[in-house]
């Protein structure tokens, strides 16, 4: 990997996105939806790529182009309807075939960064997705885009490798994972190579949020009655591993479950299963405070509360130190 930046400013790398929050990504908790900061970066990656000597990477006719492996997202300020956000992108370190990068979406208003999503990605063909070395230009192009990551994007909470053991079928049976979400790809959910879009892999994470904070076991009203009726959760970190990626048509099913937590944040936990082998298309971990939806802030649970929520745990475990800070 090449030596890392200098410290971060707030006119590093490059702007490759500028946008708003429109109506319809807002989830039912009253802010934009993660798959929507998802979706946004990876417009932005083309940007990056483009900055990087590879302005068609992700045309039908590339030869090559740049494939993601893990996503690592902090959210920090939350966006709103109308919202005016940008994206900047830089890179943070190059190896031979990969690299990572760090885009960190703004606040156009304040300047305040709403998200910070540090990724690596990979060097293939467009074809085969076959890894091999990247080109002398993106390498001398990179060196002027190369920062060092603040300290807002580095990961919190989620660290280390994933500790439920390895992300198939089998393993999610023996967990008593649920399963809050199935169905399939469709058309829609493709890139221009046939592979599932990232954004799409967290709609269907997304979908699944309300079967877990929407249950109607938590005594609220005997315990937390000022909680009763507008209690919902912020995701404050989120870590994505794409292990492989469906195409049209491919089936798909969601196990999930609350993995850890304390009266203030759970981890969620959530495997993107193919059910025909079993087999992981993705998985995804979420630190999500418990959040006053009038109030717009975190929350912790009564102890009462707190009880019946933990007795779901999957696999109790400690959770990381996190501020829960949104």
């Amino acid at each position: 990997m090449t030596q890392a930046g200098p410290a971060i400013d707030p006119q590093f790398g490059v702007e490759t996105w500028r946008g708003s929050v429109r109506p319809w990504h807002i989830d039912e908790m009253g802010h934009m939806n993660v798959r929507f900061y998802l979706a946004n970066a990876a417009e932005a990656v083309v940007g990056l790529a483009g900055a990087l000597g590879m302005p068609r990477a992700f045309t039908a006719r590339a030869a090559a182009t740049l494939q993601l492996r893990e996503n690592h997202v902090r959210f920090l300020h939350e966006a709103q309807i109308g919202a005016g956000l940008f994206i900047r992108s830089a890179v943070l370190e190059m190896g031979d075939t990969d690299a990572r990068i760090l885009q960190v979406m703004f606040h156009a208003k304040t300047g305040l960064p709403a998200a910070a999503v540090t990724s690596r990605v990979e060097h293939v063909t467009a074809s085969e997705k076959r890894p091999f070395s990247w080109s002398q230009t993106a390498r001398r192009l990179a060196r002027g885009l190369t920062v060092a990551a603040p300290d807002y994007a580095l990961p919190r909470g989620l660290t280390g490798a994933p500790t439920l053991g390895p992300a198939n079928m089998a393993q999610a049976d023996a967990l008593g994972m649920g399963s809050p979400a199935a169905g399939a790809v469709t058309a829609s959910d493709v890139d221009v190579f046939g592979l599932m879009r990232p954004d799409h892999v967290l709609e269907r994470v997304s979908q699944a949020i309300p079967h877990q904070l929407g249950r109607n076991d938590l005594p609220f009203a005997q315990f937390m009655p000022e909680l009763a009726g507008h209690f919902g959760g912020a995701t404050v970190e989120l870590r994505t591993t794409f292990h492989r990626w469906p195409r049209a048509g491919d089936r798909l099913v969601l196990r999930s479950g609350l993995s850890a937590a304390t009266p203030k944040m759970s981890r969620l936990t959530h495997w993107l299963l193919d059910p025909d082998t079993g087999q992981a298309w993705a998985e995804t971990e979420m630190l999500i405070v418990n959040f006053d939806l009038k109030a717009r802030r975190a929350v912790e649970l009564a102890p009462e509360v707190f009880k019946v929520l933990a007795a779901g745990l999957i696999k109790p475990r400690a959770l990381p130190a996190h501020d829960g800070s949104t």
